[in-house]
Parts: C-alpha cells; structure tokens; sequence
C-alpha cells in the first residue's frame, strides 16, 4: 500500500525527535526515512538557489523561464513546467516559491551544475550526483535523513549538524558506555542563508506551501513531486525544529494525476508540528550582524515599516523588486 515516513531533528544539536519508517512496523521492517533511495524532485531545489546566493545573485534578479530544449546525442529533452505555461522572466524569490522548473534549470545552466554538486556534497549528501542539468529538478536518489539534515543547514543558516539518533546509553549504575556529542560544521555564510531562509519562507506565504500557513508561526520550506508523482515530499522547518515527510509508493508506481507533495505530504508535517510545537515559544530567524545593504532593505526595513502605527510610515519597496510579490 501506500507508504510514507517522516523524520524531525532538533537543527541546533542534530538530535533526532522522532523517526518514522513506514506505515506499520509489523507489516514491514524497512525503515523508509534513512534506507529508501529516492528521487527528490524540487526539494532539491533550495541547493540551486543556494548555489546562486553564494555567486552574488539576488531573490529580485530575474532569469528567464521560457522553452528550452537540450540535445544529449539523438534525444531531445524539453523540460516543463508542472503548470505546463511559461512565465517570462520570474525573480529568483518568485521561481523557488513557485517551484518553477524550467526557469530553475536556467539558473542551474548559469551557477554551474558542478558547483551546485559541491554544495550537495557539504550538505551531506552522499549518493551519486549525475553531472547535468536534470538534477535542477532533483532526478539523482537519496534518503529523507540525508536531505532533511541537509535543510538543518538552511534552518540553522549555514551551520550542518552531525544527525544524531541515541544521545547516550548508560549501565544500571549510571556509567556512561556510549555518547554522542553534538557537532556543528560551517558549510556556507550566515547572511547568505537568513536570505536563503527568507527564499524558504515565501514558499509558504505565496508559493506551492501555502498550505502550512495553518502552522500559524515562522516556518520555511519546500515541496516535492517527481515525475508520475512516485515520490511526494514537504520539509519544512521552524527556528527549533526541521521535519521531513515523505509518501510513495515502495514499488515506485505512481500516486496518482493529482498527487503533489503539497497534497501528500504536507497535511502530515503540518499535522505533526501542530501537535511537537504545541506550547513551545515562537520563534523567528533574527538577521545576522553582516547582513549586507541590500537584504537588510529587502528584509528588515521593509518589515519595520509594514510593522509600525505610525502615520508617516512608508513601505520601503526594494529597487527592481517590482515583478515580484513579497
């Protein structure tokens, strides 16, 4: 039948909260969460725009998202949108909210495929990488331990934490036999990630995650469908928590016309950090102190602006963001 698993990592020691690897542990043994090698579709993406973050672009650059073709000896790949329409130019904020594919694969043209590798490489990602345009849209494997650890870095804003599964395992006398510390490894700037999480967090405002607005606190995150919708996932985080819920079918068959990570898996994380963050303080991403000019006046002057009563205040619109909604 129908499969799903979830994982949920405390982001600032990597300790795992909760593991989840299959509907019924009695009918099956296979722990989906860190065995099953699957297809990410578009929760890759993230590690695009990252890629992009870090050469100098910005959410309010735009790329174009038009038809494109690509020839690998006699075969010809057009890749589409899920919409099947094409947007024009799109800002980077606006192609990650919306999960646009071909403008993605664009940018991915222009970052450079190797670079983007590399950057899945210190994100903890181990399995093999084809060397191409098509992993824009996540067609390599991997486990959701592996990827949702690698959104502990975006949550955390550049800080990868070591997963760790049992804290420590003491004898009847209290002697401690085994312990795991916690380790935390600088994989890329913080200013670059509070951008990247701010990216993340439009998802979720606008774009194909709207639907966990019903969290009701700051949260980031993004979606995933791949082709057939075989593997349907959503990972999305709060400061204090990153969950990872994926649902598939063991054989690889399809889901079903309509299934999207959005409708699958979603309505479970949503669900689960309803009921782990109950009573918890809500908590939001506070800008680092290198922030540069530019960020702080898409960010933050923006939002005090938005946020004060006073009559004279005025929404600071960013130059050039004008194609974009925030």
């Amino acid at each position: 039948g129908l499969e799903s698993a979830l994982i949920s990592i405390d982001p600032r020691n990597g300790y795992v909260k909760a593991l989840i690897g299959g509907f019924d542990y009695q009918i099956s043994q296979y722990n989906r969460a860190v065995q099953a090698k699957r297809q990410p579709g578009s929760a890759f993406k993230p590690v695009v725009y990252l890629t992009a973050l870090e050469q100098g672009w910005k959410p309010t650059d735009t790329i174009a998202d038009e038809p494109i073709e690509f020839k690998t000896g006699n075969k010809i790949w057009r890749p589409e949108n899920y919409s099947h329409t094409f947007h024009g130019q799109v800002t980077l904020q606006y192609a990650l909210a919306h999960s646009v594919n071909v403008a993605t694969i664009n940018l991915l043209s222009k970052v450079g495929v190797e670079n983007a590798i590399s950057n899945a490489r210190k994100l903890g990602i181990t399995e093999h990488i084809p060397d191409n345009l098509t992993i824009a849209l996540g067609s390599f494997s991997t486990t959701l331990a592996e990827l949702t650890r690698a959104y502990c870095a975006f949550d955390n804003m550049g800080y990868l934490p070591k997963l760790i599964f049992i804290n420590k395992i003491t004898d009847k006398d209290g002697n401690v036999i085994y312990e795991d510390k916690p380790e935390l490894k600088n994989v890329f700037p913080q200013d670059i990630g509070y951008v990247l999480v701010k990216m993340m967090q439009d998802v979720i405002k606008e774009g194909t995650g709207v639907a966990a607005q019903a969290l009701g606190r700051p949260a980031a995150g993004k979606t995933g469908t791949t082709n057939q919708s075989r593997d349907n996932w959503f990972i999305g985080f709060t400061p204090q928590l990153v969950t990872g819920v994926w649902v598939g079918y063991d054989d690889y068959r399809s889901c079903g016309p309509t299934a999207v990570g959005a409708t699958l898996a979603l309505p479970i994380w949503l669900n689960f950090m309803q009921n782990a963050l109950s009573g918890k303080p809500i908590e939001d991403w506070s800008p680092p102190q290198n922030l540069p000019a530019w960020a702080q006046a898409l960010y933050i002057n923006q939002n005090m602006t938005n946020t004060t009563n006073s009559t004279n205040a005025t929404i600071q619109t960013p130059i050039n963001a004008t194609n974009s909604t925030y």
